[in-house]
């Protein structure tokens, strides 16, 4: 017996339906790929080559040109001796220092294979940017941040004790010593325990950076098996 072949149009049809579907895929992969690729870019706009982030180190590059103390003076002395005026100063100063570690960290972390296994399977930017970065960049800046709140203290005393600082009735630490520099040869208890409190201060803030960073460091949390 002979055997009947199935019309044309339905042996033409199967091929263009699967032709077609694998168009479609071919179609949303370029559409994914292209989206993904997007997002990426505007995520990291804002780091290393975006244009925000070229007026940053420019800005900050030129507040670190000057050494910190004389910037709080040269600020102090040109908005006034308020308590506004002195925490302003204070820190346009020093928190330079803290965004340069903290750039040049992330520039560090941004780039390593972790970082971008995450962006491969389509993590989100901002996820990638709290979930990686930031625990990895927080430790060393850290850091640097508590050291920089202990010069800020120092800063302030000293701008106290020069009269540039806050102005009495309000008791600083600076204003503190500044008073007791007058009778520091029959009464030094006034300076010496002010000055006491400064140290005291400024050893407490080191020591709590060097906590924060061994509790908050992922490596060290996985090496001393401690979870935060």
């Amino acid at each position: 017996p002979r055997r009947e072949l199935p019309p044309q149009g339905k042996t033409s049809q199967r091929p263009a339906k699967q032709a077609s579907i694998g168009n479609q895929i071919q179609t949303d992969e370029r559409w994914v790929s292209s989206s993904w690729r997007k997002r990426v870019k505007t995520g990291c706009r804002l780091t290393a080559g975006g244009w925000l982030d070229r007026i940053i180190v420019v800005i900050n590059d030129i507040l670190l040109a000057f050494p910190g103390f004389l910037l709080a003076l040269a600020l102090v002395a040109a908005r006034g001796s308020s308590l506004e005026s002195v925490i302003t100063a204070v820190s346009i100063a020093f928190t330079p220092r803290v965004a340069a570690v903290m750039r040049s960290v992330v520039l560090t972390i941004k780039p390593r294979l972790f970082v971008e296994s995450s962006r491969a399977i389509g993590m989100s930017p901002a996820r990638i940017l709290f979930r990686h970065i930031v625990p990895n960049a927080m430790p060393p800046v850290i850091v640097v941040a508590t050291v920089s709140a202990a010069t800020a203290i120092l800063a302030e005393a000293g701008l106290s004790f020069l009269g540039l600082g806050v102005q009495p009735p309000t008791a600083t630490w600076g204003n503190i010593i500044s008073d007791g520099n007058s009778t520091i040869t029959t009464n030094p208890l006034i300076s010496f325990s002010a000055g006491l409190c400064i140290a005291i201060a400024v050893i407490a803030l080191n020591l709590l950076g060097d906590g924060l960073r061994d509790t908050l460091d992922p490596q060290m949390r996985r090496q001393t098996g401690r979870i935060l």
